[in-house]
């Protein structure tokens, strides 16, 4: 019900936002409206691969990331991301009632609804922040000392909740690089596993923006849209 509600927020919000942009087509950031200029393309597909360091039981882990969506006025971004562990994480603290536990393995991944606000941009600079809802799992293995093979365990559903802000710096006209950090709260968690998972998260962001390199092959001048 919840992610459904977020939808519909976000439904709402673009709907008002196309309404007004019959009329006038600026926008609200840190400063002031801004003009968007004659002719400007109100929606634009968005791929941004989405790196983030996390800390997952106090250490430091990789989380790999991919989003996919659409941007509307240059300061609206929605879509879906994906993320998961790059390596999975290693205890050795894991403790099973009446088995002889040697290591366990965690992963973690998860699937995301996000919003993405553009609060300030520049030709060259961006500052932005998001917020993620998202469902995903954890799923362990673990091995016995007197055994070779992995047991797995039932994955364990979680519901990640993040907010973040993070910044841009547009290196060319087609790509972009940045990084920020934020905090993920897992909603609707086992208590066992919650304040394993909730922690700081560090981003690092490289944007390509394909629309533009598609377009820049029939209009030259597109490279000068920012």
């Amino acid at each position: 019900m919840k992610i459904m509600a977020f939808t519909a927020f976000l439904f709402c919000l673009f709907v008002s936002e196309l309404a007004v942009g019959q009329v006038n087509d600026s926008v609200w950031v840190v400063g002031g409206n801004r003009y968007l200029g004659e002719g400007f393309k109100r929606w634009r597909p968005e791929l941004i691969f989405d790196g983030r360091r996390t800390f997952v039981g106090g250490n430091a882990s990789r989380l790999g990331g991919l989003r996919v969506g659409m941007e509307h006025k240059r300061v609206h971004r929605m879509g879906v991301a994906l993320y998961g562990l790059d390596n999975a994480i290693v205890s050795t603290n894991f403790i099973l009632e009446g088995e002889d536990v040697e290591y366990a393995t965690y992963q973690f991944s998860y699937l995301t609804l996000f919003y993405e606000r553009v609060l300030w941009f520049h030709p060259k600079w961006e500052w932005s922040a998001a917020v993620h809802l998202g469902t995903g799992q954890i799923d362990t293995q673990y091995k016995l000392l007197n055994e070779d093979e992995f047991r797995t365990l039932t994955p364990i559903t979680v519901k990640p909740f993040e907010l973040s802000t993070s910044g841009y710096y547009n290196i060319t006209w087609w790509l972009s690089a940045g990084g920020g950090m934020g905090y993920r709260y897992m909603r609707r968690t086992p208590p066992e596993v919650k304040s394993t998972y909730n922690g700081l998260i560090y981003i690092v962001k490289v944007k390509v923006k394909f629309g533009k390199l598609v377009k820049s092959i029939f209009n030259r001048d597109v490279k000068n849209e920012y």
